[in-house]
């Protein structure tokens, strides 16, 4: 198996080859590798639909909008969030139990009023 510095040095050697090429056949071989990436991607995408309908064929989906969605979504906070929280806290302990019904509201209605958030929209 290559290691990673083996597939550095083809790499740089291939760049090399190609430097020493005429800008056209530089261009060409541009044009070669863009319509190969976009290949691997439609061929990713493909991959993917058909994964997608396997799925819902064996009925492993689930069906609803975005708000549904929102409710399934568990609320993580990384050690960052909770440094800010505690400081936030110690700055404003009288909005504390403000906050905390915030969040509570939050993880039950994501689009509640009092949370001033907005839906959405399909364009």
């Amino acid at each position: 198996m290559r290691t990673k510095m083996q597939a550095i040095a083809n790499v740089n050697t291939i760049l090399q080859n190609i430097s020493s090429l005429s800008l056209e056949d530089q261009f060409y071989i541009a044009e070669i590798l863009d319509k190969r990436i976009h290949e691997l991607k439609r061929e990713k995408i493909f991959q993917r639909a058909k994964e997608a309908e396997e799925n819902y064929k064996a009925n492993r989906v689930t069906v609803g909008n975005a708000h549904d969605l929102l409710k399934m979504i568990e609320l993580i906070w990384d050690e960052a969030f909770i440094r800010v929280i505690k400081k936030w806290r110690e700055k404003h302990p009288d909005l504390i139990k403000i906050f905390e019904k915030r969040i509570l509201i939050f993880t039950e209605d994501p689009y509640h009023p009092l949370l001033k958030t907005l839906a959405l929209v399909e364009i």
